[in-house]
């Protein structure tokens, strides 16, 4: 998880960079492709930000079904199956096949509350700190996993304010 973040994204804005020199980046990102940019390390690059749905995965900010399902999950179950397949199939999280690694730092991050930032491995969180552009988060109201709950804990690590308006955090 944590090189898509701080290999994938900051390759995306350097190539941006490089093919279109001069003009601004305006990013959208959902779920881990809003906080994502956070973590890499030339952030300073983006001009502007709008996120849908970016939240902290902390499986206690999840709607309350959901939030349980995903403690069995990631807190039993997935590491079993990742240790006899090497893999997570994507059919448990409603989503793609996950690489073993990429899960269980994904789990690690879920079952701590402050996510990633509770990750003492992952110094590039100090990014965060760094991240100049406006930015604006959306909360989608029925999405069990980017609750507001979820949504707010990883607004406040960013330089947006954090006062709810319709949804939309400005």
């Amino acid at each position: 998880m944590s090189d898509w973040c701080i290999l994938d994204v900051p390759g995306v804005l350097a190539w941006m960079a490089r093919e279109y020199p001069g003009r601004p980046v305006h990013w959208v990102g959902h779920s881990m492709g809003g906080f994502a940019t956070g973590l890499a390390h030339n952030n300073h690059l983006i001009a502007c930000q709008l996120c849908i749905a970016a939240l902290s995965g902390y499986w206690r900010h999840m709607a309350v079904s959901e939030g349980y399902r995903v403690r069995v999950l990631m807190g039993v179950a997935g590491p079993m199956i990742v240790r006899a397949r090497g893999y997570l199939p994507g059919v448990l999280m409603g989503g793609e096949d996950m690489p073993g690694p990429a899960f269980l730092e994904w789990r690690r991050w879920c079952m701590t509350p402050d996510f990633l930032f509770g990750d003492d491995a992952l110094t590039e969180k100090s990014n965060f700190a760094r991240f100049n552009a406006p930015i604006r988060f959306a909360q989608v109201e029925d999405d069990v996993w980017g609750t507001l709950a979820a949504v707010e804990a990883i607004a406040r690590r960013s330089r947006a304010p954090r006062t709810a308006r319709s949804g939309l955090f400005a």
